[in-house]
């Protein structure tokens, strides 16, 4: 191109843009821990399978966010920030979820059974499903009548 200055150029004035280098620990911590406290709130957070993948991956996206922090040069972008909060919190909630569990289980020796599962009828049916609320049932039943052998 010719004009009036004799100037020639080949591209249309803007400058290539920078690409700003992905940071994959970032990424993966954040995913970690959409999925630790998804494993919380759409789960049978009862079910052991269910704790332990909660665990793990909250573990791993805090773990990974970290990371993200030593690979970008000391500073933690969003992505870190988001997947650390979600990883704490998913542990504070199994925290909370294994002392529930280890609350009720303690009851057991000490509280009739009548009452006891009128307390996890009221505490825990509305959060459980059908069968599993059932199984938790009968879980505490056979506890009872284990303990009530020795």
């Amino acid at each position: 191109m010719n004009n009036e200055f004799n100037f020639q150029s080949n591209h249309n004035g803007f400058e290539p843009a920078q690409k700003k280098p992905q940071n994959n620990y970032a990424i993966a911590s954040l995913v970690l821990g959409i999925v630790s406290v998804l494993c919380c709130c759409c789960c049978c957070f009862a079910e052991t399978i269910g704790l332990i993948i909660m665990g793990v991956s909250a573990i791993l996206a805090i773990v990974f966010a970290f990371l993200s922090k030593k690979n970008n040069n000391g500073k933690m972008d969003g992505k870190a920030i988001a997947g650390l909060i979600l990883g704490i919190v998913a542990i504070v909630m199994l925290l909370l979820v294994l002392a529930a569990l280890v609350g009720v289980y303690s009851m057991i020796g000490t509280v009739p059974q009548e009452e006891v599962l009128a307390f996890v009828e009221e505490t825990y049916k509305p959060m459980l499903d059908e069968a599993t609320y059932n199984e938790f049932v009968e879980a505490i039943k056979t506890i009872y009548t284990t303990r009530a052998g020795q």
